[in-house]
């Protein structure tokens, strides 16, 4: 019975850890390196690389000598009949039918073909090139918006952790509080209904601290999701700072506006220039190079093959020039919708500046009113602590009432969120003002 039981308490122990799930520390670096490695985005984005290579290459092989070799087997159970003037017999005048060719008639060649001169081709390659190029920058987009969602998730966790431990500690001096205050009700000092009023207080900080839980463990499944690991894993987050933001003396300085999007759209205005170029090297002529080589048999036996004479055998080359004379102006019309589409392109970056510019402002207020307030917060903080140590003492002693204590607590807890808020804000402040400036991904060390 006692094996059983044991057993029993085992399993259940087992069951009731794995239940807990696993728990592992995570600074930022890590968070954001693992996020990049997990994303389906980011190696979509690696296989176009590849993928894109192979194309250009494709491309490429025009200007290589193209070989090719043709055979083709003729039988002729039916030749064609054609008139012509009876000279075999003298008389002009009439015609006799005379039938063209030999039953078989087989033949093989063999050709190579070079492009000496095509400015559409290398303009084509141009614009293939460049279309690549877009590429690269989706990459170093995904990284930064990865970067920066998987920055502000682990922050905004962190306070959440943070104000839980806080939480935690007031309802560890509220329990302490509950067998004072019954303590002192069992020697007539304290009444019951002080007891009651600070049991009100510690069920609802408990009720708030499951609710912070809640909204924790929900963003640590986020991130967990985003970087590849086990929902339900805990996180430890280790880092707590991010290095000071260097753009104070900077506010409202357009040139730190360099988010990747405005170099998207600079690209693409690339691509269309060489899109321009090519769509008129389309006019232009081409030059190229050919030579063939081939053989031919022709008969009416079967033994064809054998006799020589049956065969016969012919070669060339030269040069082809190809110059487009008149295509209605097609080429012309096509380069006047690309540029339409470019000044399209300058009108969306006006619109995408202003955004980020009041973007940047918003962020950069947010940051320095935040700062402004960090200090005063901290000494809040400070103060509420040592009121609520002076006046718990006074009611240990029966000096304070309960409302005296219950009011400090409610300050205490209030300037603690406060001063957490607060450098929540100016960390996300960083994170926004850092990602609108392209740097973003300088916050990994």
């Amino acid at each position: 019975m006692k094996q059983r039981v044991t057993i029993l308490l085992l399993l259940f122990t087992i069951i009731k850890l794995s239940g807990q799930g696993e728990q592992i520390e995570l600074s930022l670096d890590e968070a954001v390196k693992k996020a990049i490695i997990a994303s389906p985005d980011v190696r979509k984005l690696a296989l176009a690389d590849q993928k894109n290579d192979y194309e250009l290459k494709s491309f490429r092989s025009a200007f290589l000598p193209q070989v090719s070799g043709q055979l083709q087997l003729n039988f002729n159970p039916v030749l064609p009949t054609q008139r012509i003037p009876d000279f075999l017999g003298g008389d002009l005048t009439k015609t006799i039918p005379v039938q063209f060719g030999t039953f078989q008639s087989h033949q093989a060649t063999v050709s190579v073909n070079q492009v000496i001169y095509s400015k559409a081709l290398q303009t084509g390659s141009d614009v293939l090139k460049k279309t690549f190029e877009l590429n690269s920058i989706n990459q170093q987009m995904k990284n930064e918006e990865l970067t920066n969602s998987i920055a502000k998730l682990y922050f905004q966790t962190q306070g959440l952790q943070f104000q839980i431990k806080n939480v935690q500690a007031n309802i560890d001096n509220l329990q302490k509080l509950v067998e004072v205050s019954k303590a002192r009700q069992e020697v007539g000092l304290g009444l019951g209904i002080d007891t009651d009023r600070i049991q009100i207080n510690l069920n609802n900080l408990k009720s708030q601290i499951e609710i912070l839980k809640s909204q924790e463990q929900s963003l640590m499944d986020i991130i967990n999701i985003l970087t590849g690991q086990k929902k339900g894993t805990k996180l430890t987050l280790t880092t707590t700072d991010l290095e000071e933001y260097d753009g104070a003396s900077a506010y409202l300085d357009a040139d730190r506006v360099k988010n990747r999007t405005l170099d998207l759209l600079d690209k693409q205005k690339e691509v269309l220039s060489a899109q321009i170029n090519s769509n008129l090297a389309q006019n232009g002529p081409t030059l190229a190079a050919f030579a063939q080589m081939g053989g031919q048999i022709q008969g009416n036996k079967l033994d064809i093959f054998i006799k020589k004479d049956n065969y016969a055998f012919f070669g060339g080359f030269g040069l082809q020039l190809n110059v487009p004379i008149y295509n209605g102006k097609k080429y012309q019309n096509k380069v006047k919708s690309i540029e339409l589409e470019m000044m399209q392109i300058d009108e969306d970056k006006n619109l995408l500046k202003q955004g980020l510019e009041q973007q940047y402002v918003n962020a950069f207020q947010t940051l320095y009113s935040n700062k402004q307030q960090k200090n005063s917060q901290d000494e809040n903080v400070a103060l509420a602590q040592r009121t609520y140590a002076i006046t718990q003492d006074r009611y240990n002693q029966g000096v304070a009432p309960l409302t005296d204590l219950m009011d400090a607590q409610k300050s205490l807890i209030e300037a603690q969120n406060m001063a957490l808020l607060t450098d929540l804000q100016i960390k996300l402040a960083q994170i926004d003002l850092l990602n609108i400036e392209g740097n973003i991904q300088e916050i990994i060390r």
